[in-house]
């Protein structure tokens, strides 16, 4: 029985480790810097949906405004909101902000960027959310350099840090938006698109509407994103965008029930997933929990040695460093890598508590 455990141990301690080195080594032999676009660029629309944002979105729209990129132009929704926000925006005086209002108060966005689409003059869609800001002036130069460093390409997947701040729960909110990044980008680089984040997306036009839109999961509250990609993965082709001008920063959630909420709303997304996603996702959780699950046993129990089964954490920790430590430092987020085996921890307890959370948590705009 005990060696039946152990080598359980050491297969999930494998896996763990080959999932970290098979995408660590797809962003290794990513050369961003060789992207450049050379031909007229194109018009792009920008698509941002807001519902009471009053407190972030007119320093969002005025960072955007100041892109430098010689034409596009913002399609700012009114989702209903109720603060005041849309009376700050009718403040700033400028020919490419275009203020709209949703037709439909439905839950989530997908009806409100939906109509932000449909009013769009431009085949380049940019999407972002209310309280983000771009890294550089060169965010959409950035974006469209990468869509259009290759004609066969639809869509581009960005990343959008958070804004650090003091705190534990601020750095391990940090650590796992890289980690969610990490996995989307890596897979993505692999030919196995799965999700992004709508906080820095860009697609055609026309991949949206030869793909009917957000309509196969209309019934899903969130998932404008993820989903959305999911879909397109068979039919689309996916660049990924690392550059750090391209990057959007977002702010963080400041308490652990709304940050668990927000994943709660992730978790109930992810099971529409396609089956060959949810089982790559999956066991990459599964296999963190179940090394952790056998050390906390075997501390408890002394059924195995616990100096052998730390060594090997140690070893694991140690390894996976070393693999990240460039990738976080191109993710702008290297301050976190000395606390990664606290990290590594708390997310055993994440992937515990999150799914054990979402089961009393309703899902709401």
């Amino acid at each position: 029985m005990i060696g039946y455990i152990f080598i359980i141990f050491c297969i999930a301690g494998l896996i763990t480790l080959l999932y970290w080195t098979i995408l660590s080594y797809s962003f290794y032999r990513f050369k961003p810097d060789e992207i450049v676009y050379s031909g007229v660029y194109p018009g792009v629309s920008i698509i941002i949906s807001y519902k009471n944002a009053k407190d972030h979105i007119s320093a969002t729209i005025q960072s955007i405004l100041n892109q430098n990129y010689s034409k596009f132009e913002i399609i700012a929704i009114n989702d209903f909101s109720n603060d005041g926000g849309e009376e700050r925006l009718q403040a700033i005086k400028d020919k490419r902000l275009r203020l709209k209002k949703a037709h439909q108060n439905s839950p989530g966005k997908k009806s409100a960027l939906t109509d932000g689409i449909s009013l769009s003059h431009y085949d380049l869609l940019l999407f972002t959310d209310a309280d983000c800001i771009p890294s550089s002036p060169f965010w959409i130069k950035s974006m469209v350099d990468t869509l259009l460093s290759d004609s066969k390409n639809d869509m581009v997947l960005g990343y959008s840090p958070l804004i650090s701040k003091p705190g534990l729960l601020n750095l391990f909110v940090r650590y796992e938006t890289f980690l969610t990044a990490f996995q989307y980008f890596g897979f993505a680089l692999l030919k196995i698109p799965y999700m992004g984040v709508g906080r820095n997306i860009m697609y055609r036009k026309s991949l949206f509407y030869s793909t009917n839109g957000f309509s196969s999961h209309a019934n899903v509250i969130s998932g404008d994103d993820d989903l959305f990609v999911n879909d397109a993965a068979y039919m689309a082709s996916i660049a990924v965008n690392t550059d750090p001008k391209s990057f959007v920063y977002s702010q963080a959630k400041s308490t652990l029930k709304s940050y668990l909420v927000q994943k709660s709303r992730h978790i109930s997304t992810s099971i529409h997933y396609r089956t060959r996603h949810r089982i790559l996702l999956t066991l990459f959780a599964l296999s963190h929990m179940t090394l952790y699950l056998i050390l906390i046993s075997a501390c408890f129990s002394g059924l195995l040695p616990l100096e052998i089964l730390a060594g090997i954490l140690l070893l694991k920790w140690t390894i996976q460093t070393l693999l990240h430590f460039i990738i976080m430092e191109k993710m702008k987020v290297a301050d976190i890598a000395k606390w990664f085996p606290l990290m590594d921890v708390l997310t055993f307890l994440f992937y515990i508590t999150v799914p054990v959370f979402s089961l009393f948590n309703k899902d709401e705009w």
